[in-house]
């Protein structure tokens, strides 16, 4: 039996180094990220926090100043990709409620080392609630749907050749949330995060009635409306 602890020492090894190698942190190598943060009226960001990571490491990160700058430098690994997070709470980061998120993918591309943004916009978030009212004793059938703009944006820097990353592109887009009242529903609301200073659509019809649908500009933190039936 002595004879096998060598043998299971040697495989012990070599599970952990094909498990480090996973996202092997190289010491000589630094990245370095700049950038301007601004929101959608070219206004700067500050004291928002700027972090590059891979999806398990965070490697740099920096709060941007009171013009929305933000210069940082960054460990480098070599097997996994390099992201850019703004304010986005999927890795545990602090988050500004006022603001959506950011995520950049692929960051990286070749041998680069030094890796300019330019200006990123970042969206101010918004509440759009939809209050939907049935009449007392009423047996119509509503139908709905609302359409509205993400404040969210995630999005490829350099995409990889191999696939096609156009279905993971998620910047700023447009979602549609459909919605069928019966008529033992009662009232009920829906509300969802949108980009402030955008228009939500509703559109709706009675039964099988026609369509109706309304534009409602969302001007302010929170726009609620309501559709009585």
């Amino acid at each position: 039996m002595k004879k096998l602890y060598p043998l299971v020492s040697i495989l012990i090894f070599l599970v952990l180094n094909s498990c480090s190698d996973d996202e092997r942190i190289q010491d000589n190598i630094r990245l370095r990220f700049t950038g301007r943060l601004v929101d959608t009226e070219g206004l700067p960001v500050s004291d928002m926090e700027v972090f590059s990571r891979t999806e398990k490491t965070e490697l740099g990160g920096v709060l941007t100043d009171a013009t929305g700058n933000f210069q940082f430098n960054s460990l480098n690994v070599a097997r996994s990709s390099v992201l850019l997070t703004i304010n986005d709470s999927r890795y545990g980061a602090e988050t500004n409620p006022e603001f959506g998120s950011i995520r950049f993918l692929e960051v990286r591309s070749g041998d680069q080392r030094n890796v300019d943004f330019d200006e990123i916009t970042i969206a101010k978030r918004a509440n759009f609630r939809l209050v939907t009212i049935p009449q007392t004793g009423t047996t119509d059938t509503l139908t709905y749907q609302v359409s509205f703009t993400s404040p969210n944006c995630i999005r490829y820097i350099n995409p990889p050749q191999d696939n096609e990353p156009a279905s993971e592109n998620d910047c700023f887009s447009v979602k549609d949330l459909l919605r069928i009242k019966d008529p033992k529903d009662f009232s009920d609301s829906l509300t969802v995060d949108t980009r402030l200073n955008s228009d939500v659509i509703l559109t709706y019809r009675i039964n099988s009635g026609a369509q109706n649908q309304v534009t409602i500009p969302v001007n302010s933190k929170l726009t609620r409306y309501e559709l009585s039936y």
